[in-house]
């Protein structure tokens, strides 16, 4: 080409003959690929070499305090009770009272507030609207765990129920994950069909890898096709031996009741002899195992929740059956959790692996006349008679009664900050190759937060969180927060028991419903009748069902904890909203 080449063959003084050239050039490409290809080789190796540990949460959906035979319950949790004889079982562990924020914790190390979910986006109040932290989705100024370790050269997989906003810029492709299958809503149909939760949303939406989805594959269900998928990412990921984060986010047991045909019958007769006999065996039975102390006695069943024996013949047939169907969908869940753990064993993952395994509240106490009226006016809709109760086309709940025994140490459930709303089973196993042996079995009852998931994940492989990271969402570097929760290697090495002293403030607030937690002292306010409509205080130690109210006999300690809430609310932007029951709003469809 003219211009580049000299035209002539003559080696003239400052010159270079063509020949010459073109072998200088061509020695230097060959240095250049070698040089590359060492490289390419280095980094091969360092990723092949990467021995940082895997990271798994399993988080179920509304399942109770003692729904899993480790915990005291009657249903058969084999998989999930190997991980409670290995690991720690914590018996104080906290998380929000609603299904959406306590995630947005659990993936910021953040109190809910500042995440932008103070309150769910389908039960925002007219005057949190707007209102910083109460965006109804995770603010995209706070960096997730999955986008550190994605950052930091993990592959980051999801499946599951992502709840933390509608739109492409906000779900899980666009938040740190490489890979997702997810649940956009706080809950579906567990079979194919998509269907909905309330009347405003009657279809169920998905992305997958960022993008919606019209369809699921025929025979879904949701338990098994989370973990079919979760598999096949993980399968993809052994290529390259590059350590992951996965986050199995479970639907089941959130309503509607759905459980696949070869187990729905497995618990058949089980809750015959009723709720209340049910609930007294299971408060037993965590005080057995060493989750209560002995003293307290079972919370008393609240008055709009009727004994079993008021019951007709045809009612107590229907609830037997509802709880029945909810039995085998958290035994199917074990029984897919198996799987997924098996498949870590078998392709040598396991033992390299920090497993957490939780729940995101405690039991949910709807039903076909307690739910909101969006949600009974669409179950209304399906086949909810006795023998269709648990397949597709039904939409049945477990209720209050149920939840009341799911929670059976403690008051209440769901939507509650009470220890039945907040106080979940939880389970954490660490990596054996970092212990050099397996944990002594072992429950700790020191106070945990969910907040408290992503220090320990960062503690563990090594990473600082130094408020200022790559946010994968936006490309941008922001400055944030240092995380609110506290690391629990200590705790999980058997360094020490706690990472929180009796100074320590937990505290919790969803519609309007709020709770300060101070070591063994706690302080309530519920509206009627799920309380006095002032603030109530309990001490944990003593009364861990939160059944004697010591604020007329203590004023001094519920200054002092009133004073902490003030401080809480200030410290993370709580808006209450309007005394009443929290209303279920129509919410826009995402299009893209």
């Amino acid at each position: 080409m003219p211009g580049i080449l000299p035209e002539t063959n003559t080696m003239n003084k400052g010159s270079i003959n063509r020949t010459t050239l073109f072998s200088v050039i061509i020695m230097a490409a060959l240095t250049a690929l070698s040089a590359c290809n060492n490289q390419s080789e280095e980094k091969s190796k360092s990723i092949n070499n990467d021995s940082r540990p895997n990271v798994l949460f399993i988080v179920a959906d509304d399942l109770g305090f003692t729904d899993l035979s480790s915990y005291g319950s009657e249903i058969l949790t084999p998989n999930i009770d190997a991980l409670a004889h290995q690991g720690l079982q914590f018996s104080r562990f906290y998380s929000a009272s609603m299904c959406a924020p306590t995630r947005a914790m659990l993936l910021t190390g953040m109190d809910n507030h500042v995440t932008g979910l103070g309150n769910m986006a389908e039960l925002m109040s007219e005057n949190q609207r707007g209102k910083p932290g109460y965006e109804g989705y995770l603010k995209k100024e706070l960096v997730t765990l999955p986008e550190i370790l994605l950052n930091s050269g993990y592959h980051t997989y999801m499946v599951g129920k992502w709840h933390l906003g509608y739109e492409h810029d906000q779900s899980p492709r666009a938040r740190g994950f490489e890979r997702s299958l997810a649940l956009l809503n706080g809950g579906a149909s567990h079979y194919e069909d998509m269907g909905g939760t309330d009347i405003h949303r009657p279809k169920s939406a998905y992305r997958e890898d960022g993008e919606l989805i019209s369809a699921l594959p025929q025979g879904f269900y949701s338990s098994k096709a989370y973990t079919d998928k979760l598999i096949e990412y993980l399968e993809i990921n052994r290529a390259d031996s590059t350590p992951f984060f996965a986050y199995a986010a479970y639907t089941s047991p959130h309503w509607p009741l759905h459980a696949p045909d070869d187990i729905r019958d497995k618990y058949v007769g089980t809750y015959d002899e009723g709720y209340d006999v049910v609930r007294a065996k299971r408060y037993q039975s965590a005080k057995n195992v060493g989750l209560l102390p002995e003293k307290g006695t079972i919370p008393a069943r609240p008055k709009f929740i009727p004994s079993w024996n008021s019951l007709s013949e045809e009612e107590k047939r229907i609830a037997a059956r509802e709880m029945e169907v909810y039995a085998a969908m958290v035994a199917d869940l074990d029984r897919n959790i198996g799987r997924l753990i098996t498949y870590l064993k078998h392709n040598d993952l396991y033992k390299n692996t920090l497993i957490v395994f939780m729940s995101d509240n405690g039991s949910d106490g709807f039903s076909l006349t307690s739910a909101p009226d969006a949600i009974k006016q669409f179950a209304a809709l399906h086949d909810n008679s006795l023998d269709n109760i648990g397949r597709p086309n039904s939409f049945s709940f477990i209720g209050p009664k149920w939840a009341h025994v799911g929670e059976a140490p403690f008051r209440l459930y769901k939507m509650i900050p009470t220890e039945g709303g907040i106080r979940v089973p939880a389970i954490i196993v660490l990596p054996s190759d970092r212990t050099g042996k397996k944990q002594k079995v072992n429950i700790n009852k020191s106070v945990v937060s969910v907040m408290d998931l992503l220090p320990t994940v960062l503690d563990l492989v090594g990473l600082e969180y130094s408020g200022e990271a790559r946010s994968a969402s936006n490309n941008n570097r922001s400055t944030i927060k240092a995380p609110q929760g506290r690391s629990l290697l200590p705790v999980l090495s058997g360094q020490k028991n706690a990472v929180r002293n009796g100074n320590d403030v937990l505290g919790s607030e969803l519609i309007g419903r709020r709770a300060i937690i101070k070591g063994d002292w706690k302080i309530v306010d519920l509206p009627e009748p799920l309380g006095s409509g002032q603030w109530e205080l309990f001490n944990l130690e003593n009364d861990p069902g939160e059944q004697v109210d010591l604020a007329g006999m203590n004023p001094e300690k519920l200054e002092e904890m009133t004073e902490e809430w003030r401080l809480y609310a200030i410290r993370n932007g709580v808006v209450l909203p309007p005394p009443g029951p929290p209303q279920v709003n129509p919410m826009h469809t995402p299009t893209r």
